[in-house]
This record gives structure tokens, sequence and C-alpha cells, in this order.
């Protein structure tokens, strides 16, 4: 009886209920189709960047290619994800994807059903980034202000065709 009571009190309370919207976004980004999922209810701003050629210079001299990139902000929150998609020229987007993960400990690893094991990270400007390989001339790079909880279901959803 006194288990019943405190389930009823808790579910008057809303302890231990979910919201479980989740918003679903895609959008198209140069040649491509990007799409994640995301708990709650967003309304984004979405700023697309056109493809534009790139070369690196230090630790990455000789990475060339195009890069492009979406930006979907919420109206409501301002909170924002950033996904950059570079496109290398030669098939070195597992070794560019090492470069930038290689000195790096993840916060915490979300797994992805196309990519596999995300590793994410968290700054000291209180972002989340993480970086996929889509193929081997390709990859992603993610960056967002939005919560822990967000950005993983985020990393979790994440399809890049």
């Amino acid at each position: 009886m006194k288990l019943i009571v405190i389930v009823a009190i808790l579910a008057v309370l809303g302890v231990g209920t979910a919201d479980s919207t989740v918003t679903n976004a895609s959008q198209r980004v140069g040649q491509y189709n990007v799409s994640f999922s995301i708990p709650g209810e967003r309304n984004f701003i979405y700023e697309i960047t056109e493809p534009k050629s790139f070369a690196g210079s230090g630790q990455f001299a000789g990475m060339t290619g195009t890069s492009c990139g979406l930006k979907a902000t919420d109206r409501n929150t301002e909170e924002y994800l950033l996904v950059i998609i570079a496109k290398y020229d030669d098939p070195i987007a597992q070794a560019a994807y090492e470069i930038f993960t290689d000195s790096k400990t993840p916060d915490w690893i979300a797994t992805n059903p196309n990519y596999g094991r995300v590793r994410i990270y968290y700054n000291i400007i209180s972002q989340y980034s993480a970086y996929v390989v889509i193929d081997k001339y390709t990859m992603a790079s993610l960056r967002s202000d939005m919560s822990r909880p967000a950005f993983q279901k985020i990393a979790e959803s994440l399809h890049i065709d």
C-alpha cells in the first residue's frame, strides 16, 4: 500500500516521468543529407555553409579538399548544433580523425548505428564536440552548446549520406 501511495505522489509531481517528445531534423548540406534526432520540441533556424575549398597547414599540411556546414539554432533557447563536413581529396579521413582525437580522452562515448563508437568531448567554453568518419574521404565534426542528453541523442542518431 505504501508503494502505491509513493508511486501516485511521484506521478502527480511528475518525478520519474520522461518527456518522450523528440525532434527529428534533416537538411541538405552541399551534396550530403544530414539528419539527427534531439530530445524535446525544437524550432530550428538552419544556416547552410556552401562547399568551399580548404588546404591544411601545420600538422594538417597536405590535407586538401572541400568543406560545408550546417548550423541549427533553436529559436527558443538559442542553443546550437554545428556540423562541419570535410571531404578530403585523398582517402585520409581516418588519419585526420586520429589527429583530431589522438591526444584527447573522451568524456564519454555514444554508440551510433552508422559510425560505431562516437567519442564525445567537453571543453572549457561549455561546448560538446565529436568527430565521425563517414567514409575514407569524408569526416564530420560536431560542436554544440546543448545539454549532455541532447548532444548524446544527436551523436547516437546522426546520419550523413
